[in-house]
């Protein structure tokens, strides 16, 4: 065991450290906080590959990857070759709108309509950032349905969870009893 951990420390030794680029999901580029221009990161991309360093770009899961292929490539054709590696990490809760429209038992996703087994896989990659859940059925949905949204955010460990629009129905619920 010694000798394993004496033998790293060796090759950690002459690692140059490595450049962390943060890229934002408006494909800003910045090191250290300040933004850098095309030809900023050409003239520091060329020094990196003389330097030997790595690169390291950290974004947002949010971060559409047009930025983030459009950053390596940016790398890339200023003459780098040598390691880039992604760390993704997790945006800011948001707020998911969803909608459980009348007919066949389906979800709308911020406007986009899914089927139940589409929305279960991808309220599962909610878990990580636990975005605020806005739910409103529609009127005349089911609540077989709703049952159905309700236990799929459950089995997804989603904690943030509002109804919306309930109040509307006051008037045609159940009659409240008489004193």
């Amino acid at each position: 065991m010694v000798i394993t951990a004496a033998l790293l420390a060796l090759a950690l030794q002459g690692t140059p450290p490595m450049v962390r680029i943060e890229l934002s999901p408006d494909c800003v580029a910045r090191i250290d906080g300040q933004p850098l221009d095309d030809a900023e990161i050409v003239a520091r991309a060329r020094h990196w590959q003389a330097d030997h360093r790595w690169i390291g770009l950290i974004g947002s899961v949010d971060t559409p990857y047009k930025c983030v292929g459009g950053l390596i490539s940016r790398i890339q054709r200023a003459g780098f070759t040598g390691s880039i590696g992604f760390i993704a990490e997790p945006g800011p809760p948001g707020i998911v709108h969803l909608n459980i429209p009348s007919g066949r038992c389906a979800v709308e996703v911020n406007g986009k309509r899914t089927d139940l087994d589409e929305f279960a896989a991808t309220a599962k990659t909610w878990s990580g950032t636990q975005p605020e859940i806005h739910l409103q059925a529609s009127p005349e949905a089911s609540f077989r349905c709703v049952d159905r949204v309700l236990n799929v955010l459950r089995e997804s460990h989603l904690q943030r969870l509002g109804f919306v629009g309930n109040e509307q129905y006051v008037a045609t619920g159940p009659e409240e009893p008489k004193p």
